[in-house]
């Protein structure tokens, strides 16, 4: 089954997210270079109605083939991306969810519980070549350590200043050994 990790995952591996200035419409996804580009989406007690009873339609026509399905195979990736508050929060920084609700936890609850609606067949459905890029990306052992090698040592400026003049000290020990070891 092809499935991508969360956005806490995600953002670990190096993905960054960012808010689609202008899109199509709401189902305007794209993945370039690392950057998942998405439309922003305003979270709230009407729009959970809203779009109960839209994917319930789309699920109930049977002559609708899977990978036309587009509000299901839109709200499978929010559920494969949202897991935790800490997801939502991560979409929320990010301009992609306006979260209207009480807290995180309630907007993870609401995504969480379409993925018990519907089953999605992943291998078929008009996202697919985003989770296959994106699954792509996240599995890199690269992105994952230029990730964490961003977040441990140039998260401030503190920390780049410290980096940059440990190498410039480090160099300037091996030209001194260099140096020494030629006379």
């Amino acid at each position: 089954m092809l499935n991508i990790p969360c956005v806490t995952e995600l953002d670990e591996a190096g993905v960054k997210f960012r808010r689609k200035r202008e899109p199509r419409d709401m189902f305007d996804i794209s993945f370039q270079n690392g950057i998942l580009e998405m439309p922003f989406v305003p979270i709230d007690d009407g729009l959970k109605i809203l779009l109960w009873n839209m994917v319930a339609f789309e699920q109930s026509q049977p002559a609708i083939p899977l990978r036309e399905k587009t509000l299901s195979s839109y709200l499978g990736l929010m559920d494969s991306l949202i897991n935790t508050e800490k997801d939502v929060a991560i979409l929320v920084r990010s301009g992609i969810i306006g979260n209207y609700l009480q807290n995180d936890e309630q907007v993870a609850n609401f995504f969480n519980q379409f993925g018990l609606l519907f089953v999605l067949d992943y291998n078929d459905h008009y996202l697919h070549g985003l989770y296959k890029d994106v699954k792509r990306y996240s599995e890199s052992t690269w992105h994952k350590y230029r990730a964490r090698l961003m977040h441990d040592y140039f998260s401030n400026p503190w920390s780049i200043i410290s980096v940059v003049a440990a190498i410039i000290l480090l160099i300037l020990s091996f030209l001194q050994t260099y140096y020494s070891a030629a006379k």
